[in-house]
């Protein structure tokens, strides 16, 4: 699995600066390339990929955060505790009033592509994350590690939820009528369980809860802490996505995100 390494700036600024402090430049070294933001390649197995639209999750309504559901969202999915759900979608957001698009298959003829799209998956959660994207969490996140995945086309998620792959396999038969509220949670749930948080010697953790972004192609997962305590003796915390074909990971070491000092998660 592909990764970029983290150059060009002094690995401390955000120990010797405050956030109102950062340039530009560095708030964008915060958001992609910082031991809370990691860039890395998706592999898709079998090659091929969607291209589609901005969201794949569709919701209505204004604010950072869009259509989505879980153990603690109206959307579904996970181990329910009810609720509703958590934040609306803003103007990014395609379509409205909920659900998850549907999707077709690529057509066929194109060569395989092991590597697909340039992911960020990055710490939402953690403070120095919310001082340089002024992301504005739904109350469903209190007491959750909060991760999000910027770059998956919707396409290809959609292509994932169905169960499809990234090559055309021609005409399918005529689905049989579905409940528009039982599909959204079946898409909720795969999208909960194509998620894993882990560390050494602990079992991976599902996610309990989804939300998209109203910044296009942005997923964010929020796992239990209490589920998966961590510190700063942890020496390292694995994200890993399965999704259908689609699957990427990336690594984050803890003593390396202490910010204003204490552990930055």
């Amino acid at each position: 699995m592909a990764a970029f390494p983290s150059i060009g700036f002094a690995a401390d600024f955000w120990v010797k600066k405050k956030p109102t402090e950062w340039s530009s430049d560095e708030v964008e070294h915060i958001k992609t390339k910082s031991p809370w933001a990691k860039k890395t390649r998706a592999e898709v197995a079998g090659g091929g990929g969607g291209r589609g639209g901005a969201s794949a999750m569709n919701g209505g309504g204004g604010g950072d955060m869009g259509g989505g559901g879980g153990s603690r969202g109206g959307g579904g999915g996970g181990r329910s505790r009810g609720g509703g759900g958590a934040g609306a979608s803003g103007d990014d957001v395609a379509g409205g009033g909920g659900g998850m698009g549907g999707g077709g298959g690529m057509g066929g003829g194109s060569a395989p592509a092991p590597l697909g799209p340039e992911l960020i998956i990055r710490w939402e959660s953690a403070a120095p994350v919310q001082a340089a994207t002024h992301l504005e969490l739904p109350e469903s996140f209190g007491g959750l590690y909060a991760i999000s995945i910027t770059g998956l086309p919707a396409e290809m998620v959609r292509m994932a939820l169905a169960g499809r792959g990234g090559r055309g396999r021609g005409p399918e038969p005529p689905a049989a009528p579905v409940d528009p509220a039982v599909r959204q949670k079946e898409m909720i749930d795969k999208l909960l369980h194509s998620v894993a948080l882990s560390a050494k010697g602990r079992d991976p953790q599902s996610a309990v809860v989804v939300q998209q972004t109203k910044v296009a192609q942005a997923l964010v997962f929020g796992f239990e802490k209490t589920s998966l305590p961590l510190t700063e003796a942890d020496k390292e915390v694995l994200f890993t996505l399965k999704l259908g074909t689609i699957s990427a990971k990336a690594k984050f070491e803890p003593k390396e995100m202490m910010f204003e000092g204490k552990l930055a998660l």
